[in-house]
């Protein structure tokens, strides 16, 4: 295998849509019926419909697993998620998937989680890193804003 190191700036506002190996698959799953939270606290917001949960917070959506310190909940009437907000230690992973970041948002309608604060996207043995990474877990789509990484690529035989 020969080992390409790519580094992509970008200006502000561009995004790098990244179709390459398998990457786009890793988080793709059908939108999820059930979620899945756990945490040492929780706080419920009754008046404000959201619910705050802190410290080993686990979060469960489908086969993607989300890990943080800290973690908003907004949710309807219903009671049915909208959206969550994390912060602190964020590791999201799937399959052989992983990203981590600082902060992240996701929205359980359109199944988009959006890493910001330094955050990192690993598959196998590629690393994908940017300003911003946008995945959708439904479609396991990955948009990465100022991107840079490490990407191995298997080795074709000349014919």
């Amino acid at each position: 295998m020969r080992q390409l190191n790519v580094g992509l700036s970008w200006a502000i506002g561009m995004v790098f849509i990244l179709l390459i190996n398998d990457f786009p698959s890793a988080f793709a799953a059908e939108p999820a019926t059930q979620v899945s939270i756990s945490a040492d606290r929780l706080q419920l917001q009754g008046n404000r419909k959201q619910a705050v949960f802190n410290g080993n917070v686990r979060f469960e959506v489908g086969n993607t697993r989300f890990s943080c310190d800290r973690m908003v909940v907004q949710y309807d009437q219903t009671g049915a998620i909208g959206s969550a907000t994390a912060s602190g230690h964020i590791v999201i992973t799937r399959d052989d998937a992983r990203a981590e970041a600082d902060e992240a948002t996701l929205n359980l309608k359109t199944g988009v989680v959006i890493l910001r604060g330094q955050p990192r996207f690993t598959k196998d043995r590629n690393t994908l890193m940017g300003r911003v990474i946008q995945i959708n877990i439904h479609t396991g789509e990955v948009n990465v804003t100022e991107a840079s990484g490490t990407f191995i690529f298997p080795q074709t035989s000349a014919q």
